[in-house]
């Protein structure tokens, strides 16, 4: 029975280890163009050349899909297990469950249509109820509550919970900090598939049909950096009737009077790229999905430790354990790090930090630093920091920066 139940995993594992893969290599193609179109223009690009170089490597998108198969995957897994142990014993659910299936696949979908992130919620599940068909069930239904509780908790803890999680848990030994690190190496990769507009650190537009520097000024202060190439831009502007037409690649669009716009472009801009945002759902379910696939791991580790006890008792211990992790781990206070943030540090997270704090001080003297540290990072957090420093400095873009 137990290697049934690893070859069911295993097998919607890889399934969404590939489908994770496509996902993010697709997302780096579109990050590559567009990071071609800011290089040519003669823009400082986030991320550099070292990064720029690697992301339409295979090893790229298999390292960096990983977080979405530990998260998405494994939950998948869970859930759909979990919904088809009930069906098993009680067939009247059919409906119910068919019915929750549907909207997700609606959620997923109706500010447009999303293959690849749609393609997790129907083949994982189908594999699931395909692989499982002799296995057999939990017996105990009430094994919902805990998905239910968790998704409650979620909302209410996901603030503190993943940093504290970070500081005292993996930042306290060796294999935590590897693993934290290479979270923080290939984490940004498949955060760009979902990232809003308003989200992403750089982004390109297009202003058609009107001279307006002052637009463009207003643009550079949000980051929308002006090209003139206007086919693969996130934002094209054109002007009608008094009016600013915001569009992006696939035809949404709002309509704004000029004056509306200019009285508050960062309103304007944030309405545009909440319109736009096609992930809302699957962001969402991605951040739950770390909190499932915990509660699955505790799961495995006291069915390993209390084995010789009820299963029952086994998953309601696994229950309890996370609930008392989460609350413990979430009621910490931010965990004070003893090592001087330096620039020279072998820690993303400390040169990170000594970044940041180079941008609260406001000595304007520390942006030639700044940028020298933007250009010859080979990691793309770093270089994130390093240009959130130089914008809280003030400084902005120009097409020789």
């Amino acid at each position: 029975m137990l290697k049934k139940h690893i070859k069911s995993f295993l097998f919607s594992i890889i399934i969404a280890q590939i489908i994770s893969t496509l996902q993010v290599y697709l997302s780096n193609i579109l990050l590559y163009k567009k990071l071609t179109i800011l290089k040519n223009t003669g823009y400082l690009i986030v991320p550099n050349h070292l990064i720029y170089s690697k992301l339409l490597d295979f090893s790229t998108s298999f390292w960096s899909g990983l977080f979405f198969t530990l998260s998405i995957g494994i939950a998948l897994y869970f859930v759909s297990f979990v919904l088809i142990s009930i069906l098993y014993r009680n067939k009247y659910f059919l409906f119910i469950i068919n019915l929750i299936w549907i909207l997700t696949i609606f959620s997923l979908n109706y500010k447009g249509f999303c293959f690849i992130s749609t393609a997790y919620f129907v083949i994982i599940p189908v594999i699931v109820f395909w692989t499982s068909k002799d296995i057999k069930p939990i017996n105990h239904c009430f094994i919902l509550l805990p998905i239910v509780i968790i998704f409650l908790i979620f909302f209410q803890t996901q603030q503190n919970l993943f940093i504290n999680f970070r500081d005292y848990v993996l930042l306290s030994n060796p294999i935590g900090t590897k693993i934290n690190d290479f979270y923080y190496k290939y984490t940004l990769y498949p955060a760009e598939v979902f990232k809003t507009l308003s989200q992403k650190q750089i982004k390109t537009c297009s202003i058609l049909n009107i001279k307006a520097k002052y637009l463009e000024n207003i643009l550079l202060n949000y980051d929308f950096l002006c090209v003139e190439n206007n086919n693969a831009v996130d934002l094209k502007i054109t002007f009608k009737n008094n009016n600013l037409i915001l569009q992006n690649a696939i035809g949404i669009s709002i309509e704004k009077p000029l004056k509306i716009f200019l009285a508050n472009p960062e309103e304007i801009l944030k309405e545009f790229s909440k319109k736009e945002d096609r992930y809302p759902f699957f962001r969402m379910f991605t951040l739950i999905s770390i909190l499932i696939s915990l509660f699955a791991l505790f799961y495995l580790i006291t069915n390993s430790m209390l084995f010789f006890v009820n299963e029952k008792i086994r998953f309601i211990f696994a229950y309890i354990l996370l609930i008392l992790f989460i609350l413990v781990i979430n009621t910490l206070k931010p965990y004070e790090n003893k090592e001087t943030a330096s620039l020279n540090s072998i820690h993303p997270n400390t040169i990170c930090m000594a970044l940041s704090n180079l941008g609260k001080i406001g000595d304007k003297k520390a942006i030639p630093i700044i940028l020298d540290k933007i250009n010859n990072s080979d990691h793309w957090y770093v270089q994130l920091y390093a240009y959130n420093a130089l914008r809280t400095l003030g400084w902005k873009q120009t097409k020789s920066y």
